[in-house]
């Protein structure tokens, strides 16, 4: 274009078209920038956010350690709270293992009529061995009762009672499946064995196992009562802690809150403070229950053998051990966060 003319409608389009293609990119290369500065941002936040939370989680630690005494009163409180009702389920467990050697060895007599026949026995016997309850079933005739009874009874006046005749019927005992054996399945299954029309009766003693049962059921309950009551022992502990630890700190936290802290920055070495009681209150409850049966473990065993009871104190597996530390440390969070949300709230700069 000469020098001097006027710019064509072509030209004033090239150049508009340019310039919105400058901005269009000056526009992207400012929203990239401002996002990449957000995620950095709230990289960093996170970070610090982090770094608070470890930071709290130690200084918690380092703050009991400095008063060794009372902060041993407390884990010492929680430990025997927890000890407790851990004994008492591990002896629940123990008498529930004893239930169920009980049920491996059950057995259910089953006498015949004489007027059976032996084939019609046998059938009964291939019936039963396939019922889910029943793990074994040992057919003895007549003849296998009656020798038996004279090998028992050799030299005794006892057998020239007998006279020629065999008084003896069949005899199936039945070995039941202790997987699904329990009172209830037992007897239920013992009465549609006296109903087969070639029962004449059934020798079966569940009084034992029914006295366990209940025993196990009272046991139970006994300990989920106590872990609710040492459960709720346990928060009032920690939360009543915690206080006394705000209301030491009082002036610590007004001057915090006029420099801008929160009340959720303020509570939380707090929380984690409650968390470190319950957690070393359930370790040391675990020490405690592993020394206690170790102690009577011996005695234990010496009477089992003695009274033939087949009785074994139960110990604390791992999968227990990490149960107990969980539910301390639960309870010393929860404590800890009822007392400081309560108080904190009261403690304002005036």
């Amino acid at each position: 274009m000469p020098y001097g003319a006027a710019p064509s409608g072509h030209d004033y389009r090239a150049k508009d078209k340019s310039a919105r293609s400058t901005n269009g990119v000056s526009s992207y290369r400012q929203s990239q920038y401002q996002a990449h500065k957000s995620a950095v941002k709230w990289h960093e936040h996170f970070r610090h956010y982090l770094k608070h939370h470890a930071q709290s989680l130690i200084q918690a630690l380092m703050q009991q350690l400095r008063s060794p005494f009372s902060s041993l009163l407390t884990y010492g409180v929680i430990a025997i709270a927890l000890t407790l009702p851990t004994g008492l389920y591990l002896i629940a467990d123990s008498v529930k293992s004893m239930n169920q050697q009980w049920n491996e060895s059950a057995q259910i007599s089953l006498f015949s009529k004489k007027s059976v026949s032996l084939p019609k026995i046998q059938g009964l016997a291939d019936r039963l061995r396939k019922h889910p309850l029943v793990a074994h079933v040992k057919l003895m005739t007549s003849k296998q009762a009656l020798a038996e009874y004279k090998e028992i009874y050799k030299g005794r006046n006892t057998l020239q009672l007998l006279g020629e005749k065999n008084p003896f019927p069949s005899i199936l005992i039945i070995s039941l499946n202790a997987a699904l054996a329990n009172p209830e399945s037992i007897e239920k299954f013992a009465n549609k064995l006296q109903q087969h029309g070639e029962t004449q009766t059934i020798l079966l003693d569940t009084l034992m196992v029914k006295r366990l049962s209940k025993l196990i059921e009272i046991v139970n309950r006994t300990v989920l009562v106590l872990v609710i009551i040492f459960a709720v022992g346990i928060f009032l502990i920690v939360g009543n802690t915690i206080r006394l630890e705000i209301l030491n700190r009082k002036d610590e936290i007004i001057v915090t809150k006029l420099i801008g802290a929160n009340n959720g920055y303020i509570r939380r070495p707090l929380l984690y403070s409650g968390l470190w009681y319950g957690v070393i209150g359930g370790i040391f409850a675990c020490i405690i229950t592993i020394i206690s049966t170790v102690y009577l473990k011996t005695p234990i065993a010496e009477f089992s053998q003695l009274s033939e009871a087949r009785f074994q104190l139960s110990i604390l597996d791992a999968n227990a051990i990490l149960i107990i530390i969980a539910l301390g440390a639960s309870l010393g969070w929860l404590g800890s966060w009822m007392a400081s949300y309560r108080h904190l709230r009261q403690i304002e700069p005036t």
